[in-house]
């Protein structure tokens, strides 16, 4: 089974995914901790999204509760996108005002994003195996 491309949806597929999780479970829960120890904004509610979201999708698979690709798929990219945008501006809050960290803080985020970008990715696969099993065009 390829990492990026992968075929088989089985236990190895959904193990890859939980220890994935995670990663941007980690990387965005230690970036917010870090966010917060500086200082709270509304634009914090960005960074909280890829968390509640991670946490959410571990909870369900927990208990075994079989989620849509779909959803996946939009939630994975949304939170993606919440994290890069905000790349930027804390690498140059933390250059401007020479705070380490605020760097690490980046660098975290850039970890959950990749690994966000990731479960996207996979689950984008996912998605359209299962519209090749069931013969639907993409």
């Amino acid at each position: 089974m390829s990492f990026f491309f992968p075929t088989d949806f089985g236990p190895e597929y959904k193990a890859t995914n939980i220890w994935m999780r995670h990663g941007a479970v980690l990387c965005s829960s230690l970036g917010l901790i870090l966010l917060a120890t500086r200082h709270i904004h509304p634009y914090t509610i960005l960074f909280l999204v890829p968390v509640i979201w991670s946490f959410i999708d571990y909870t369900l698979h927990l208990r075994e509760i079989k989620i849509n690709p779909i959803v996946n798929l939009a939630c994975d990219l949304l939170s993606t996108i919440s994290l890069v945008w905000n790349i930027p501006f804390a690498v140059f809050a933390g250059l401007w005002n020479l705070s380490c960290v605020t760097i690490i803080m980046a660098i975290l985020f850039a970890g959950a994003a990749s690994f966000h970008a990731c479960l996207f990715w996979r689950a984008r696969m996912q998605v359209w195996g299962e519209s090749e099993a069931i013969h639907l065009p993409l």
